[in-house]
């Protein structure tokens, strides 16, 4: 379980790494603190890994275009994040 909880604070840290809106990290910093920690829930869990995604998307926008986005996007992701995509 801690494991999961883990992940959760690495997402969140990465989206305010990649200027996630802050609006987005307060309401996932506050759901984490909330929720708790003996419990799992994938709810939660898919919003912070998406939150993430989103933010490293648009953070490697600003200096790149597509194609090669995506390809720097998940070697990024995979480098920081770890493999779940």
């Amino acid at each position: 379980m801690d494991y999961w909880r883990a992940k959760l604070w690495k997402f969140l840290h990465k989206s305010k790494e990649w200027n996630a809106p802050e609006a987005i990290v307060e309401s996932l910093y506050k759901a984490i603190e909330k929720h708790p920690h003996h419990q799992i829930d994938t709810k939660l869990y898919e919003a912070a890994r998406l939150a993430a995604r989103t933010a490293n998307r648009a953070s490697l926008a600003q200096y790149h275009k597509e194609p090669k986005l995506s390809a720097l996007a998940e070697q990024r992701w995979i480098r920081e994040v770890g493999s779940d995509l």
